[in-house]
């Protein structure tokens, strides 16, 4: 679920990349959505190149795949089988 929050008034409206913080709660990482679906294409092309990855190692990647491909707002492309 995307949870939405005003755009900071700083001049420039948008958030960069980088860490984050909420009030008193732990940083987090902000990757913007144009960024995250770069990210997500090198994660499937490394997951697809034929390397012996273990499982747990493959299952996390995997999983940050989907969640930077769910922050792209963009056209989708193709996955690669």
């Amino acid at each position: 679920m995307t949870r939405k929050f005003p755009a900071p008034d700083d001049g420039f409206g948008r958030v960069e990349d980088g860490p984050v913080r909420f009030g008193d709660d732990w940083p987090g990482t902000f990757i913007r959505g144009d960024s995250s679906r770069g990210y997500a294409v090198r994660i499937e092309e490394l997951l697809a190149g034929g390397l012996e990855i273990p499982w747990f190692i493959k299952q996390d990647l995997e999983e940050l795949r989907d969640l930077l491909n769910e922050c792209y707002g963009g056209p989708r492309h193709p996955r690669r089988p």
